[in-house]
């Protein structure tokens, strides 16, 4: 794998919970999309097993964690709920499998498909 000075720097970024447009906007980084292009000329850094797929997965528990932090420190209440559950909401969409609500639908190994035969249908 050959080593990226930025992207390295990147993946710790992420893996921290903070975003890639927060990376981009620091004075000298690049842009988001120069980012992408790096991501995938770089060998390593992309696809689900490369190093930026593992930094996002730490980095939503980074995310998870600290809505625990701030529901422990709100000094106001609702301000505190509205910032958790937009995080537990963004969760949920980046990453259902771990932080999304549990779907099962028939057919699934827990609920398997049951077919019942009732009988002819009347003509």
């Amino acid at each position: 794998m050959v080593a990226s000075p930025i992207l390295d720097e990147l993946v710790k970024w992420i893996s921290e919970g903070k975003t890639l447009r927060s990376f981009c906007r620091q004075d000298g980084y690049p842009c988001k999309s120069t980012i992408y292009e790096m991501i995938d000329k770089a060998e390593g850094y992309s696809g689900p097993d490369g190093l930026i797929a593992r930094a996002r997965d730490l980095g939503y528990d980074e995310i998870a964690e600290e809505c625990l932090e701030i529901i422990d420190s709100a000094d106001d209440a609702n301000l505190g709920k509205a910032q958790v559950w937009t995080r537990l909401q963004l969760l949920a969409k980046w990453n259902p499998k771990k932080y999304g609500d549990k779907i099962t639908h028939q057919g699934d190994e827990s609920a398997p498909l049951v077919v019942r035969h009732i009988g002819k249908p009347s003509e």
